[in-house]
């Protein structure tokens, strides 16, 4: 079995409307991935919410060495890809 857990760190803007003395931008919370392939089968969660029919996963880095998470998904019959930028976290 491959285990592997990531951690997807979300930054959010705050609307341009914002009070005098905030801050322009708020960092939000670090989501954990985790991955596991088991013979044939990938279980992928999202913090609590498991992601159904995760069909195959790659990692890949961006132009700026970011790391990415691809993910294929078979939604309704088809398969679609989804990246999500992460940090691979140590497993312990």
């Amino acid at each position: 079995m491959n285990d592997i857990t990531l951690s997807n760190k979300e930054v959010k803007k705050m609307k341009e409307t914002k009070k005098p003395g905030e801050p322009l931008e708020t960092a939000g919370r670090a989501q954990e991935i985790q991955l596991s392939q088991l013979d044939d089968r990938i279980l992928c969660q999202i913090d609590e919410t498991v992601i159904q029919n995760v069909k195959a996963y790659s990692f890949a880095q961006s132009s700026n060495g970011k790391a990415l998470l691809n993910l294929s998904i078979e939604v309704n019959a088809e398969v679609v890809s989804t990246t999500i930028q992460v940090q691979r976290q140590p497993h312990l």
